[in-house]
């Protein structure tokens, strides 16, 4: 069977020529259809239009569609033609706004290389989790985050090995104690107490937030190695505690005639506090030996589960109150009292997001919505690696690369392919100068670990280039927000030519458009008074008595503590205060407004009368400037074409 494209070349000259002028008739009127408007030969799209118009018309429901419609069409023409005149005045050649623009841009950017709901799903993650404690042991198997296959299924075989042990009835402490490569197991057979989120590694909170009670996690790889985690407990979060302490210093160690007298001492010192003999904050200042707090009263930083020795926690956690002060209680440090400041609950997502998403920038996580748009790209673009030249690069490269003083030259013999994405192929060599880009002074302990690191980026690098390359491509919307931003830019400096300053400083203009209008700028009838607020209501009689017998002179009333005084000529619902009090002139005694009382004193109605120019000239301005523009307006149109496509108009209603 002939293909379509065969069939094409084997029809005679006039059916071709007939073929290809329907087939240019079809394209001429779909790409017709699609136009709303054109001012001379610039088209405007429906689909540009209707993202303009549903990202704006908010008031849709007071209106028809059609209505809507074709109010927001003038408005939107009227918009076109001003950013037409500024493009034929030059502005968008301007510095200026290029810097402008582009600053923009770079930001727009920006939020389509990361994936945003990756970010929003991590502030919800850690908010659920913020709201457990979990009690949890490990056991680890030390890796190198650039272990290579080998060493990574046998580190991996033998914390496989161990978890089975223990789902099999081994104690899961004396497991820690004996193989655990985690230096402090030796001492706490694995054992880290109540955690919660942000106080340990990434993967290894994810595993402990996903495991049961009573349960054994699967194998967790971290920075660290391989962890199993067993999960004791759960419990709400305690919140965080602000608290202070007095702390007498006792080594377990001491002698007993040390550990007596400190803790004479420390009994003393809680008796004194008891008695109110002493402050809390003064017995810290003058006996408490942690001098880093003692000469702030004994404060510490605000503290949560985890971040404590178990002792000091549960003493402190258990206050019921902020200002009760525990007895004596003794840590490996010595003997405390402490006293509770203040407690602070999780409150409500909303109320954390902020702080948990500086917690996150700050955090390995943050690199995550990163990775997943690495991802993304990589799958997109048919991401392919070639595992041999990456791997050659991470063993055969050393530390001399990472440091400045080398030549390209020196590493001319990695030239294999090392990955392809999209239509784009890199190798060793292109790899090489993307190191050369990011050397660094600073000694590196781990060569291979760095080199992988920065291989890492590289490609992160690539697949950002790649996405930055597709953006007005894949996303209609980047299209209309930079040419939303663009043309604002541009029609914000030709108004402010044209219309703002011009109404500002054209005195000329200003005063004729006033003569012209002026029956337009009155004043209703007002009420010319002064309004007293004072704080205590002795006072406010005492003003009202005599403001009403006509003695209360300025200088009488700046002898009331806190009095505040204004006056003036107010037209009704100008002043609550007024309006409150009636609409006659007259002297009214003291009402209670919120924290204070206010005496109103209305000394004349005043008749409805003209404004001057200098009391209605903010007014003036802002309708000579819709005047000025309504004429630039219309010699807009006078000077450019404007065209409806009403057929596309219609099928908008």
């Amino acid at each position: 069977m002939r293909s379509k494209f065969d069939q094409f070349l084997n029809m005679n000259v006039g059916a071709k020529i007939l073929s290809i002028s329907l087939f240019l008739l079809l394209i001429n009127l779909q790409l017709s259809a699609q136009e709303l408007f054109k001012i001379e030969d610039e088209s405007i799209s429906k689909e540009e239009f209707l993202y303009v118009f549903n990202k704006n018309n908010i008031n849709k429901e007071e209106k028809t569609r059609k209505e809507a419609i074709d109010e927001y069409l003038d408005l939107y023409v009227n918009f076109k033609l001003k950013v037409r005149e500024a493009m034929a005045e030059g502005l968008d050649k301007k510095s200026a706004f290029k810097k402008e623009f582009e600053t923009y841009r770079n930001q727009l950017t920006e939020t389509y290389l990361s994936d945003k709901e990756v970010s929003e799903e991590l502030i919800k993650e850690a908010y659920d989790r913020s709201k457990e404690e979990r009690k949890v042991s490990h056991i680890l198997i030390k890796l190198a985050p650039t272990a290579g296959p080998e060493d990574t299924l046998k580190a991996h075989k033998r914390i496989a090995a161990l978890r089975e042990q223990v789902i099999k009835g081994a104690d899961f402490a004396e497991t820690a104690f004996r193989f655990s490569q985690d230096p402090s197991a030796k001492e706490n057979k694995g054992m880290l107490g109540y955690i919660s989120t942000f106080q340990t590694v990434y993967p290894f909170e994810s595993g402990m937030y996903n495991t049961a009670v009573n349960e054994i996690s699967n194998p967790v790889r971290s920075r660290f190695g391989y962890h199993i985690i067993k999960v004791h407990d759960i419990r709400n979060s305690l919140g965080e505690l602000s608290a202070a302490h007095i702390l007498i210093k006792t080594p377990k160690e001491a002698p007993d005639e040390v550990q007596s007298k400190n803790k004479f001492l420390v009994d003393s010192i809680y008796q004194l506090i008891q008695k109110k003999a002493i402050t809390f904050e003064e017995a810290a200042r003058r006996f408490s030996m942690d001098r880093t707090t003692a000469t702030k009263g004994g404060q510490l930083p605000p503290f949560g589960s985890g971040r404590m020795v178990e002792e000091f926690e549960t003493a402190a956690f258990a206050l019921a109150k902020d200002g009760d002060v525990s007895a004596p209680i003794q840590t490996d440090f010595g003997w405390h009292i402490i006293k509770r400041l203040s407690k602070k609950d999780i409150g409500t997502l909303e109320e954390e997001n902020n702080n948990l998403r500086k917690l996150i920038e700050k955090d390995a996580r943050s690199k995550v919505p990163q990775q997943r748009f690495v991802e993304r790209v990589k799958r997109e673009n048919n991401f392919k690696e070639n595992a041999a030249s990456k791997n050659e690069l991470i063993e055969q490269l050393d530390a001399k690369i990472l440091r400045p003083g080398w030549k390209i030259e020196q590493y001319k013999r990695f030239q294999k392919p090392l990955f392809t994405i999209g239509k784009i192929s890199r190798t060793q060599q292109d790899f090489i100068k993307f190191l050369q880009r990011n050397r660094n002074t600073k000694k590196v302990r781990d060569v291979k670990y760095r080199i992988l690191k920065l291989y890492n980026a590289y490609v992160a690098e690539e697949c950002t280039n790649l996405e930055r390359s597709l953006l007005e491509e894949k996303y209609p919307e980047y299209n209309y927000l930079l040419n939303e931003y663009r043309e604002g830019i541009l029609l914000f400096e030709l108004t402010e030519k044209k219309i703002w300053n011009k109404a500002m400083t054209d005195q000329k203009g200003l005063e004729s458009f006033y003569e012209r209008n002026k029956e337009a700028y009155r004043w209703e009838e007002r009420a010319d008074a002064i309004i007293y607020k004072l704080k205590d209501k002795k006072s406010a009689n005492k003003v009202y008595k005599l403001a009403k017998k006509g003695k209360l002179s300025t200088k009488i009333a700046s002898k009331f503590p806190g009095i505040d005084i204004t006056s003036g000529a107010y037209e009704k619902n100008q002043n609550k205060y007024i309006d409150a009090a009636g609409w006659t002139a007259g002297t009214y005694a003291p009402s209670e407004w919120e924290d204070q009382y206010v005496v109103v004193q209305i000394k004349s109605l005043l008749e409805p009368t003209g404004k001057t120019l200098a009391e209605a000239k903010g007014f003036v301005i802002s309708d000579y400037q819709g005047e000025l523009e309504a004429e630039w307006i219309e010699a807009l149109n006078k000077k450019y074409k404007v065209e409806i496509n009403n057929e596309t108009l219609k099928s908008l209603y």
